[in-house]
C-alpha cells in the first residue's frame, strides 16, 4: 500500500470518527485516578504504564492486573465514567488500605483525543475475552466506535433511555496508546468540598482546566439496575 493511499484511508477514518462524535453529541471523555497521581498528570499528562516505568516516575497504581494486556495504553470512558470499575476499585482500596472516596479524582478530557491520538474502541471492558479476541486494527475503525452504541446481547439500548452519547454498556472504553498530553485535561472533579478547597489553588497553578466540586461523576449511571450483578 502506497503512502498516498494510506493517507487517504486515514483521512477518511478521522472524518468518520468526527461525524459519529458530532452525530451522537459526544462532548467529553473520562478518566478516574487516585489523588496522589493528580500533580504528575497535570505536569506530564496521562502517561501509560509503560512510559511511567521507563521514566521511573512513581505513581499510585489503580489497576494492578491490567488484564487487557495493554500496558502502553491509557483507559478512558465516553460521556460518563465506568462506574462499575470505579466502584470496584474504590471498595478494594478502602478494604485494603482504608482509602476514602475523597482520595479519588475524576478527569474530564477533550473529545478530540478520539481522532487526534491513536485510539481503539471497545464495546465492553478491554480486559474481557470478547474484546481481546478482536484484532487491534479492527478496534481502531469508526465502526468499532459506533458499535459501542449498539444493543448489547439481550439488552436493547432503546429500553435503557440513555442519552445518545452514552455507550450502551457502561464498561465500554477507549484505549489511548502512547500518552495523553496534559492540555487535553479540561476539568478536574473532586467528590467532597473539603478536598476541593484544599487542592483548588494548587491545581489552578498547574493547569487552565476547570477545578470543580461535583460528586455526580462518582455515582452510577441512570440505568445501573439493568447492569447490577451482570457480568459485562
Amino acid at each position: 500500500m502506497s503512502d498516498h493511499v494510506r493517507e487517504i484511508r486515514e483521512q477518511r477514518r478521522v472524518k468518520e470518527i468526527k461525524w459519529i462524535v458530532r452525530d451522537r453529541k459526544i462532548d467529553v471523555l473520562f478518566h478516574f485516578t487516585r489523588l496522589e497521581n493528580l500533580t504528575g498528570i497535570l505536569q506530564n499528562g496521562l502517561l501509560s504504564r509503560t512510559t511511567l516505568s521507563e521514566r521511573h516516575i512513581p505513581f499510585c497504581v489503580v489497576d494492578h492486573e491490567r488484564l487487557d494486556g495493554c500496558q502502553d495504553a491509557v483507559c478512558l470512558s465516553v460521556s460518563f465514567p465506568n462506574y462499575i470499575l470505579f466502584y470496584s476499585k474504590r471498595m478494594n482500596y478502602f478494604r485494603e488500605q482504608q482509602v476514602s472516596l475523597s482520595q479519588w479524582v475524576v478527569l474530564l478530557l477533550d473529545v478530540r483525543i478520539l481522532w487526534e491520538l491513536e485510539c481503539e474502541f471497545c464495546q465492553v471492558n478491554a480486559a474481557s475475552n470478547v474484546e481481546r479476541r478482536i484484532p487491534q486494527w479492527e478496534r481502531r475503525m469508526p465502526e468499532a466506535l459506533e458499535k459501542m452504541f449498539n444493543d448489547f446481547e439481550d439488552i436493547r439500548r432503546y429500553d435503557l433511555n440513555l442519552p445518545r452519547g452514552f455507550p450502551t454498556n457502561p464498561q465500554a472504553e477507549v484505549l489511548v496508546f502512547g500518552n495523553i498530553p496534559a492540555v487535553y485535561v479540561k476539568q478536574v472533579h473532586f467528590w467532597d468540598y473539603f478536598t476541593f478547597t484544599n487542592w483548588q489553588e494548587h491545581v489552578r497553578s498547574l493547569t487552565a482546566a476547570c477545578v470543580c466540586h461535583n460528586p455526580d461523576y462518582f455515582s452510577a449511571r441512570m440505568d445501573y439496575e439493568v447492569w447490577s450483578g451482570r457480568s459485562t
